[in-house]
């Protein structure tokens, strides 16, 4: 939910920008409506994940690939080492650096 909420933050942002005359193409960004299930992932490479579906977003690392499930290794505050199966197409995944540059914003409507 904090995901939706910190998008909608940084689109009325982006509105504000318009009706004062800026304009920032962001059509080449990651929207969280789009999923990975369009983008053929590979073992080994890196992803954004929030292992929790806490708003928490962390680097993680492709290890096994199946059809609609990918196995993503991390590391966490806690532990190091861990893996976690998730679905391709969930909101918990998202490219590289994707989610983790809105953290602060994320984390601020959280709260």
């Amino acid at each position: 939910m904090a995901e939706y909420k910190a998008r909608s933050i940084l689109k009325h942002g982006e509105l504000k920008a318009m009706l004062n005359g800026e304009f920032k193409d962001r059509a080449e960004e990651w929207d969280s409506d789009n999923d990975l299930g369009d983008v053929q992932l590979q073992k080994g490479q890196k992803v954004d994940i929030d292992p929790q579906g806490n708003g928490k977003y962390i680097t993680g690392e492709v290890d096994i690939l199946l059809e609609e499930m990918v196995n993503i290794k991390f590391a966490s505050e806690d532990k190091d080492n861990q893996n976690t199966w998730i679905a391709v197409d969930s909101e918990q995944l998202a490219p590289h650096r994707a989610m983790q540059a809105v953290q602060e914003v994320i984390d601020a409507e959280s709260r």
